[in-house]
């Protein structure tokens, strides 16, 4: 139980945060002049893209081994451990990242 809950709450929810929080970062250091700065956030994103998709493959692994669904887990984990996850979403970056909708759309409360 421990380790889905992990892995919800670090790859499916904090890092897949990063992925929601891109464009903002992005324009913002655009508009600040600071090019340097948009490229990294960029390269950070494009990793988190990959981090997200790990935590979707080994959640899918822990729900087939528990014969249940990884959206199940997902969804009891965010409600048990972090309570919410909160949109708006880069959902073309989720979806890149293998992460379903209905997995998240469920649990949001908009900021």
């Amino acid at each position: 139980a421990l380790t889905a809950c992990r892995l919800v709450a670090i790859p499916l929810v904090q890092e897949a945060r990063a992925l929601d929080s891109k464009e903002r970062l992005n324009k913002k250091m655009v508009s600040c002049a600071d090019a340097v700065s948009a490229k990294l956030v960029e390269k950070i994103c494009d990793e988190e893209i990959k981090h997200v998709k790990y935590g979707v493959k080994w959640l899918n692994y822990i729900a087939e081994q528990r014969n249940t669904s990884a959206k199940l887990l997902y969804q009891e984990g965010v409600l048990k451990y972090t309570g919410k996850v909160v949109g708006p979403f880069n959902v073309e970056s989720r979806t890149e990242a293998g992460m379903p909708t209905d997995w998240y759309q469920q649990t949001v409360t908009k900021n």
